[in-house]
């Protein structure tokens, strides 16, 4: 998500956003914990991105997802990026 380019970035947050809604019921969280932290990570980083119309995508791109299901694997990068946003 990181280019100068809306349209490239507004396409990757649909792009991370959709992997992450179409994940089989096989598919084991704790194994593959790493990338979805990362996946989760890159969104939630953008939600103060200099373009509001990128911050309201990835916001609604968030809503959508599963958060619930792994919000267990995310509560500690959530405060990492609090904190980081209140140090600005």
């Amino acid at each position: 998500m990181d280019d100068v380019s809306n349209d490239v970035r507004v396409a990757a947050c649909y792009t991370i956003a959709k992997v992450f809604t179409n994940l089989p019921p096989e598919y084991n969280i704790d194994f593959y914990k790493a990338n979805i932290i990362h996946a989760y990570s890159t969104l939630l980083v953008h939600l103060d991105d200099c373009e509001e119309e990128i911050q309201d995508i990835v916001l609604g791109e968030c809503n959508c997802l599963k958060i619930y299901h792994i919000f267990r694997l995310l509560s500690g990068e959530i405060a990492f990026v609090a904190i980081q946003g209140n140090s600005n």
